[in-house]
């Protein structure tokens, strides 16, 4: 039977001569356009084997559903990259479940990659996790060759997630078989948030997770991205024995980017409604550990931040609602509010439907409005609206969301 192509995981016909890259036909024309560190990155990638498989038969939905994970293996979820990125675990839905292994982890945010599957005895699950108060996120990505998992999860937010989270907590990553979709982005996270050489990302995971990246697509997609950002995709020899060798992750990375200022200007487009934490513009943060701008207080998460859309009127309303209190309400719910207040109610894409964190803490700052003020009809708080908006809004705006919930929470005592 022939080898997969390196390229897109079809039967290869070719291998051409440059690197021994194998590709089918169909991927020959940009096969031999790549540049020679991208052959050798992906040549290398597929002669990685992995330390051993959860799966009998690699991935769960190849091994039955009713198939069981070994039992000779590392306790699961996997911890990738304790050094270049310490709580980043990669792992399946049942890793999930196991709340009390989570806790123990001291695992405070879930990145769940396939809610398609939160049915039977998985349907409690998102429940359980919020009455714990570990925070999720759901974002639907397909397990197929032809899904850019880099464009539609990784670009689109999903990093920042990550971010976010391991200011505070563990965090995981998960999709059905903890194989190829959450691999991916947790490796995507090392290569462009910590610099982590691809090869040694994915060497570094395997090694932890076992068998995972069986789709030669989502290999190629993390190369194109790492190129693209310009992050190295092979390490020294040197650097890999040391990383193996010391058993964790790429540790002489980590003083470098720490305090690396991080600012993302992400798609604006997106075509799932879930209740995502996804920004869409000017999203920045820092990566610096328990101080820094950007951060609600010391030791909270950070605090994310972006231009205001109305910045004379600053969200007031009309009438009896002109007023600062009501500049505060509708901040925590609207960028604008006047002609637009009531064509937002039927545009769920509009960009009017965003809050805006800046003219929240100006009023309580400058205009020394109470956090804890509410409607006059009725008796509606800013969270009760941030709330609200965030449990129905499109997923590009609710991570703006959860940044007003984030800096009020500790204001109102909630």
């Amino acid at each position: 039977m022939p080898a997969p192509c390196l390229l897109c995981g079809a039967d290869s016909l070719l291998a051409l001569a440059q690197g021994e890259l194998r590709c089918c036909s169909a991927c020959e024309p940009r096969a031999r356009a790549l540049p020679a560190e991208a052959v050798g990155a992906l040549v290398e990638l597929d002669s990685i084997k992995p330390a051993f498989s959860i799966w009998g038969r690699g991935r769960r939905e190849d091994s039955g559903e009713a198939a069981r994970k070994a039992v000779c293996v590392p306790q699961q979820p996997a911890e990738i990259a304790p050094c270049a990125a310490p709580g980043l675990f990669v792992g399946d839905l049942d890793d999930v479940q196991n709340v009390a292994r989570l806790r123990e982890l001291n695992i405070g945010f879930v990145l769940n990659l396939c809610p398609d599957n939160l049915t039977g005895h998985y349907a409690d699950l998102p429940s359980r996790l919020a009455k714990e108060g570990i925070k999720q996120l759901t974002w639907p990505a397909q397990d197929y060759w032809n899904f850019d998992i880099i464009t539609e999860v990784v670009e689109k937010g999903a990093c920042d997630f990550i971010e976010f989270g391991l200011r505070s907590a563990g965090v995981l990553v998960n999709c059905w078989g903890g194989v190829n979709r959450s691999a991916a982005v947790a490796v995507a996270f090392l290569v462009l948030r910590r610099s982590v050489p691809l090869v040694d990302a994915v060497r570094k995971t395997m090694s932890r997770r076992g068998t995972v990246l069986t789709k030669q697509s989502f290999r190629f997609l993390l190369v194109k991205a790492a190129m693209a950002a310009g992050q190295p995709l092979l390490g020294s020899a040197e650097q890999e024995a040391t990383e193996l060798a010391a058993g964790s992750g790429m540790s002489g990375l980590v003083a470098s980017n720490l305090t690396t200022t991080i600012v993302k200007k992400l798609h604006n487009n997106s075509s799932s409604n879930t209740n995502n934490y996804h920004n869409n513009s000017n999203l920045s943060a820092t990566s610096d550990r328990g101080s820094g701008t950007g951060f609600a207080a010391a030791g909270e998460l950070p605090l994310l931040e972006w231009e205001c859309k109305d910045p004379v009127k600053r969200h007031q309303g009309k009438g009896a609602r002109d007023n600062a209190k009501y500049g505060y309400l509708y901040a925590a719910t609207w960028l604008c509010v006047g002609l637009l207040f009531y064509l937002v109610l039927f545009v769920s894409n509009c960009e009017a439907r965003a809050p805006c964190i800046q003219c929240v803490k100006y009023y309580i700052d400058q205009e020394q409005v109470d956090p804890k003020s509410i409607s006059d009809s009725n008796s509606y708080s800013a969270i009760d609206f941030a709330e609200w908006e965030l449990s129905r809004c499109n997923a590009q705006d609710a991570c703006r969301y959860q940044a007003v919930l984030t800096y009020l929470r500790p204001l109102v005592g909630n």
